[in-house]
């Protein structure tokens, strides 16, 4: 994978902002778990009947991202193929959240 976490996360929130304007003011930094598929920035924001889906793989979808190979999420800071990446998506998810809160 190239990019930085950072790097990665910067790609995935211009992503959001350019399809779901105002996406981070629905997001609970409180219970974001990049690792749950349901209470990921995508989990969050694309809750659908969890018996159907959840809302990362809806996200993936209704923002036209392949699941496969995992890079490509991974690219986006949506996922991580190194189970060790997730705490830092996490801490990045929530710099660049709570940095769109103070800025709006």
């Amino acid at each position: 994978m190239t990019g930085t976490i950072t790097e990665r996360v910067a790609q995935g929130a211009a992503l959001l902002d350019e399809k779901l304007p105002g996406w981070a003011g629905r997001i609970d930094i409180g219970t974001l778990r990049m690792r749950d598929t349901c209470q990921c920035v995508l989990g969050q924001l694309f809750a659908i009947d969890p018996e159907e889906d959840d809302g990362y793989w809806a996200g993936l979808r209704d923002l036209d991202i392949p699941n496969r190979p995992v890079r490509i999420p991974e690219s986006y800071g949506f996922a991580a193929a190194d189970p060790g990446d997730y705490r830092a998506l996490d801490d990045e998810w929530i710099r660049v959240i709570t940095e769109r809160w103070a800025a709006a």
